[in-house]
């Protein structure tokens, strides 16, 4: 019901004036100036899709002569989609754009030179859940397993194999004793977690994950947490990604605070739009966050100040012009 409540707001949202009409930047002939942008997130059932379909909301009332919205994605292909230029904007993972940028991880051999940062909207815990009373006590106890580690190409599933890494697991052996790997969205991993067609599921939204609320109203669960050689593993081999709590009681069931491994939600655009269209999108974005808030609570402590942490791929020129109207330094290594 939460669910369905959230989804016919962002509806709403996106056929009503939500803001007031501020004034518009001049936009100059030093970029593309794109009629249409969509502005890519996960599943439709996901959470990164209500962000960007209330993103396109506020952009379509801020920003004249363009007219955004949604579709569905994935952390990395989002990526992979405004390199090759199918796509315009999208949400992606600090992870998966330091990958990018250098050539490495799922981007092995091939540099992306197109994708630049709006900002980071949010940090993001990774969620490796069980029912409450599964023997399953850490990502080391999943071989021989069903598991649902969301779609190829999403952030989430390039985070599952690298947790299983960790442990000196892989899809193969877990496969090889009996289990089985489920590439599905969120709805789909939703039911058959509910349904107890699978022992394990990877998720990745900011606490509360509205899906586990939803699977918590048949089954208490349990977030798995991650020791501590196994996170300095990942300082080690993996340092995008960061430590983030999930607190005891965050869940029904969830009775033991946990920590596991982060990851920050980060709004990107092609290189090549205009710089006053980059402008105008980001300070349409970082000055309506109580109206992204209605998505998610954890988009209230989306603010100028935190935008650039841990970012790893080159800011937008727009995106830079705005922040540094805010007074906030921006690193070297990410200027554009």
């Amino acid at each position: 019901m939460r669910n369905q409540k959230m989804g016919r707001f962002v509806i709403g949202a996106m056929l009503t004036v939500l803001v007031p009409f501020v004034g518009t930047v001049a936009i100059s002939d030093a970029g593309e100036k794109p009629k249409f942008i969509k502005v890519a997130g996960s599943s439709l059932a996901g959470t990164w899709f209500r962000i960007c379909a209330m993103s396109a909301a506020i952009l379509n009332q801020k920003v004249k002569g363009t007219t955004f919205s949604a579709t569905l994605g994935g952390g990395l292909t989002n990526i992979k989609r405004i390199e090759s230029g199918q796509l315009e904007m999208g949400l992606a993972m600090t992870s998966g754009l330091g990958f990018a940028r250098y050539g490495t991880g799922p981007f092995k051999g091939s540099k992306k030179k197109n994708v630049a940062v709006i900002g980071v909207m949010y940090k993001n815990p990774y969620h490796l859940v069980v029912r409450k009373n599964s023997p399953i006590k850490s990502a080391g106890d999943l071989a021989g397993k069903q598991i649902a580690v969301g779609k190829s190409g999403w952030s989430t599933e390039l985070y599952a194999r690298t947790l299983l890494e960790a442990y000196s697991l892989d899809y193969k052996k877990i496969k090889s004793a009996g289990g089985k790997i489920h590439f599905v969205g969120w709805g789909p991993m939703t039911r058959l977690f509910k349904d107890k067609r699978i022992d394990a599921a990877f998720y990745a939204t900011a606490i509360p994950v509205p899906q586990l609320l939803d699977v918590t109203t048949v089954h208490p669960i349990r977030v798995l947490g991650i020791d501590n050689a196994k996170r300095g593993w990942f300082k080690k081999n993996y340092p995008a990604y960061f430590e983030m709590p999930i607190p005891k009681g965050a869940y029904k069931g969830h009775e033991k605070g946990v920590i596991t491994m982060g990851d920050s939600v980060t709004m990107t655009i092609k290189k090549s739009i205009d710089p006053n269209l980059g402008y105008q999108i980001t300070k349409a974005l970082f000055e309506n966050t109580k109206i992204l808030a209605k998505v998610h609570k954890k988009l209230k402590g989306m603010k100028p100040g935190k935008a650039l942490a841990g970012v790893k791929m080159p800011l937008h020129r727009g995106a830079a012009r705005y922040f540094k109207e805010k007074g906030i330094s921006i690193p070297s290594e990410i200027k554009p």
